[in-house]
């Protein structure tokens, strides 16, 4: 779960992803 979290948050942080940043979140909300 840890892994997860520090992925996201690396994904979250990076500027190439940050395009792609609510779906990811919004993805990893709905898997909760």
């Amino acid at each position: 779960m840890s892994a997860i979290l520090t992925i996201l948050g690396r994904a979250t942080r990076d500027p190439e992803m940050q395009q792609g940043k609510i779906p990811v979140r919004n993805m990893f909300l709905w898997t909760l």
